[in-house]
């Protein structure tokens, strides 16, 4: 949501400061009109009930009562003037959604009200429900690419839309270019490899290509496509979400999302180079069993469903791991078509060479034939994309091929961050270990925190409970002595980590230099990492954020999470900086009591007046 979000009010925003000219602004009776900056005077006369920023194609959206249109910086319409029910912004792309015709729902609330995602950057924004409307988009210079003749129209994929009308779904390209005629009932977004599935009338479904190429018929009675998982068990999924648009600056926004709630489904990304599918088959007497095939991605078969396949793992160097309906696996080779032993034992995909595979409590390394090529193990789990192998009370690690890279002589591993090792001996001490699994650092502390560029925050308890707290770097080095109430590490924006110290609770903070090793007073009271920075804050309890040797966003803002949605914010307008004028300004356009003053009561906003 906050991604959401901040996507929205960059666009917003990013407009709104290059517009250095004209501005938007209002008379005293609430009529809005554009000005120079630095002045009150209008250069285009007030004459809207909403106007927007221009943006850097000297386009601006206005609104008259609910009626939308785009104008020049002349004042001159764009367009069909005031024609629009709706313009909003369209996925984070160059583009706006538009709509033409419809209606105000029945029973829609505050229509006056200030809601809705899209109405930031605008002056007493309104949102209404919009009954009966075509959909289409228009570009930032106010010109029309896709005529606005859908009744729904999904986020951009790549180059390609899908589309709905009269119920049915199609696809078009951003041209407005129809690939494929809305002929289906469901249309999957395309995932990574280009490969999207839709349904027919008869709940039969077929795989399409990028082109509106059909790859797969309905002929081969698919009932289910599911792709390959990129995780260690090479499983199949194809997971729900709220929206087939996966809009993300309009989520949550029920009015302008054109939502396709009826669908919730979306394809996952793959690296896998094919597609498993649910098909009815006839198996010995018994007509439509439900049997796993799988399709390579031009659409030919990899493997035929016609025999009582209940379930694969992804197809990994030739093989490919097959359950059948007895709940046994095998390895079924694609290239001979012939199938291993059959084992009541699961296993993973092959990697060189190698698969591990499991029961209960007992876990062993196999060859493609399922073999034991290794020692047996009580449990297993992944680390760093490893292997943490436990065979009794002592822990190891193996690399996915079934090497040892630490030996089984501890009682706790964790993934320590930037591919270390974080090891527990049984004592309860923690150290590290790299990603060879060489120790570096012998287990000698109660606490050790992520690995920061090369260096970690570590502690040991003291008598009355609490930490003392310091810093060493990876190789084992101790370049703060712990001696301190926090240490708050950050490495966002610097190539050397930001180190604050904290000597005793309550007090401020002191800048610490990695090369000199020396500390220097601040003014911080609270220093937390983010993945923005350094939340900071003063003593008058504002938040900013601190990177490297900057305080990147000034400690002007009223809480940790408005620090880091303006770090954000000015992340993707590309500041080098946001004085406490330029925080407090992008804020407040976030600030969700903004949005639900009623119009008359946003007469007397000069937010866009600056």
């Amino acid at each position: 949501m906050l991604k959401s979000v901040t996507t929205l009010l960059v666009a917003m925003l990013a407009v709104g400061v290059s517009a250095a000219s004209l501005v938007p602004r209002h008379d005293d009776k609430g009529r809005f009109g554009y000005g120079p900056e630095e002045t009150k005077d209008f250069t285009i006369k007030p004459q809207w009930d909403e106007a927007r920023p221009f943006n850097n194609s000297g386009m601006a959206i206005v609104r008259k009562d609910k009626k939308y249109g785009m104008i020049n910086t002349q004042g001159v319409a764009i367009g069909k003037n005031m024609g629009y029910s709706s313009i909003t912004p369209y996925d984070g792309t160059d583009y706006l959604l538009v709509a033409l015709g419809g209606s105000p729902e029945p029973n829609t609330n505050n229509i006056k009200t200030r809601v809705g995602l899209q109405s930031f950057g605008f002056k007493g924004s309104t949102s209404y429900a919009i009954k009966g409307a075509k959909w289409g988009l228009v570009s930032q210079s106010g010109n029309e690419v896709v005529k606005p003749e859908w009744d729904e129209i999904s986020n951009i994929q790549g180059d390609v839309i899908i589309v709905q009308k009269g119920g049915k779904y199609g696809i078009i390209n951003t041209s407005g270019t129809v690939l494929l005629k809305p002929t289906y009932v469901r249309i999957s977004p395309f995932n990574n490899q280009g490969l999207a599935y839709a349904t027919t009338n008869k709940g039969v479904q077929v795989l399409l290509d990028k082109t509106g190429k059909v790859l797969v018929d309905e002929k081969q009675g698919v009932i289910d496509f599911r792709l390959f998982k990129d995780d260690i068990y090479g499983s199949v999924e194809c997971i729900t979400t709220d929206s087939v648009l996966n809009n993300r600056e309009m989520w949550d926004d029920g009015i302008h999302l054109v939502p396709f709630y009826k669908l919730g489904v979306a394809w996952i990304n793959s690296s896998t180079p094919y597609v498993s599918a649910i098909v009815k088959r006839k198996i010995g007497k018994k007509k439509d069993q439900p049997v796993v095939q799988i399709y390579n991605l031009d659409g030919t078969v990899a493997l035929s469903g016609d025999k009582l396949y209940t379930a694969t793992g992804k197809p990994s160097e030739g093989v490919v791991v097959v359950e059948d309906s007895d709940g046994a696996c095998f390895f079924f080779d694609l290239a001979s078509n012939t199938a291993s032993e059959v084992q009541k034992r699961s296993y993973l995909p092959v990697r060189n060479g190698k698969s591990l595979g499991w029961t209960e409590n007992d876990y062993v390394f196999v060859d493609k034939k399922g073999n034991a090529v290794s020692d047996h193990y009580n449990e297993v789990s992944e680390v760093n994309g490893c292997l943490a192998v436990r065979k009794g009370a002592l822990i190891g690690v193996l690399s996915p091929q079934g090497t040892e890279i630490i030996p089984l002589a501890y009682a706790g591993i964790a993934d320590a961050g930037e591919g270390w090792f974080g090891i527990q001996d049984s004592t309860g001490k923690r150290g590290l270990a790299d990603k060879n699994g060489k120790v570096t650092v012998a287990p000698a502390y109660d606490a050790m925190y992520y690995v920061t560029k090369g260096y970690a925050k570590v502690a040991n308890k003291r008598n009355d409970g609490n930490l003392n707290v310091g810093l060493i770097d990876t190789a084992g080095n101790q370049v703060v002595d712990l001696v301190n109430w926090d240490v708050a590490l950050s490495d966002v924006g610097a190539s050397k980590p930001s180190v604050y110290l904290q000597s005793a609770e309550n007090m401020p903070y002191e800048k610490f230099d990695l090369v000199s090793l020396t500390s220097t007073p601040t003014t911080f009271l609270a220093a937390e990492p983010t993945l923005a920075g350094l939340v900071v804050k003063n003593a008058s309890g504002l938040y900013g954020v601190v990177r490297g040797e900057k305080e990147f966003v000034a400690c002007s803002l009223p809480s940790p999470e408005a620090a880091v949605t303006v770090a954000q914010i000015a992340d993707n307008l590309g500041w080098n900086q946001a004085d406490g004028r330029r925080a407090r300004r992008a804020w407040v356009h976030m600030h969700p009591k903004r949005h639900t003053y009623q119009l008359q009561e946003t007469v007397d906003d000069d937010n866009w007046d600056f």
